[in-house]
């Protein structure tokens, strides 16, 4: 219940509010920033990118998946240490988002909308207007608990070893 909540809280502060940010389909993405992690040797991790909150679009939006309270699209499996490109919310004529994108770190486990049963790394940017740009790295729990990794400025090139938070099998 408290991982959701944090989801909850994390959508409002993200301010997704229309159906058109599903995407549309069709198209390349643009990445919005670009992030170089390494997750260790973990097999059930995959890259999530969001598209937009649960019940914000009604029916789901075409090539998702729902993990926790979001529609995201699988953007693959991660092992060892990679950069991934961060796909850009598309954003309806007249409003702003809040982020220049979001990252999630997921186990495929865990995809359906229960509670997660492995950590899940949430990796974003604000856009100016929001946390003066700032970058956010947060580990969600499966009990429930966060922790936050990082909240500033965004640098270069914008890295971190999520290995000592992600695992297939919990640690004994």
């Amino acid at each position: 219940m408290k991982t959701m909540k944090t989801l909850i809280g994390l959508s409002m502060m993200m301010a997704f509010t229309s159906p058109l940010l599903a995407g549309g389909g069709g198209g390349t993405t643009t990445g919005a920033f670009n992030f170089t992690y390494n997750v260790g040797s973990v097999l059930t991790y995959h890259a999530y990118g969001l598209v937009c909150q649960v019940g914000a679009v009604s029916p789901r939006p075409s090539g998702t998946v729902v993990l926790g309270n979001w529609w995201v699209k699988d953007l693959g499996p991660v092992s060892g240490s990679k950069t991934i490109s961060c796909p850009k919310p598309v954003v309806p004529k007249g409003t702003t988002s809040s982020v220049l994108g979001v990252l999630f770190f997921a186990s495929y486990k865990d995809i359906g909308g229960q509670p997660f049963t492995h950590p899940v790394v949430d990796v974003q940017i604000y856009n100016s207007k929001w946390y003066n740009g700032n970058a956010s790295i947060v580990v969600i729990e499966p009990d429930n608990s966060s922790l936050t990794l990082y909240f500033a400025a965004p640098f270069s090139p914008f890295a971190w070893d999520l290995s000592p938070y992600v695992w297939d099998s919990p640690p004994l």
